[in-house]
């Protein structure tokens, strides 16, 4: 294993809270009567929706969430976010707004947008690396305009 590839205590520590708050948010939005028309990917025959993969581009269910949560998929706490926005998505794409399914990832969507919140955020080495050079390189502009400014005094 490469050394940038080693997973470093904090770095479990950060995953295991992670999934654990992806698995609570599953939980909620399953605790919801609604949650039923997302469960599981659509079957266009027995859902009655003969055109949907047409239409729908990019499906996904809380199945298949549920299903990479257990694997480990999940990297980032975005790639989670973007998984669930998905069903939303394709639902309120399928469906006409007036539609109980429309309105059901509606409020959904809503729900979890609050529940998302609560995910611990990650900042990888790279990510501080850059935040701090970009810190750096503001000070130094900062500084070069008013040297700049002082001497035009």
């Amino acid at each position: 294993m490469e050394e940038k590839d080693k997973i470093t205590p904090k770095e479990d520590i950060w995953k295991e809270q992670f999934y654990r708050t992806c698995q609570e948010i599953i939980h909620q939005i399953m605790s919801n009567d609604n949650s039923i028309y997302f469960f599981r990917p659509v079957d266009p025959e027995l859902d009655g929706a003969p055109n949907y993969y047409d239409i729908v581009i990019q499906p996904m269910s809380i199945y298949r969430v549920q299903e990479k949560l257990d694997n480990h998929e999940y990297k980032l706490p975005n790639e989670f976010i973007n998984d669930v926005r998905q069903i939303w998505i394709n639902a309120k794409q399928y469906n006409h707004p007036t539609h109980p399914i429309y309105k059901a990832a509606d409020m959904l969507a809503s729900k979890f947008e609050v529940l998302a919140s609560s995910l611990p955020q990650y900042i990888s080495e790279e990510s501080k690396n850059s935040a701090l050079q970009r810190y750096v390189e503001l000070r130094l502009l900062r500084y070069k305009v008013n040297k700049t400014l002082l001497e035009k005094k």
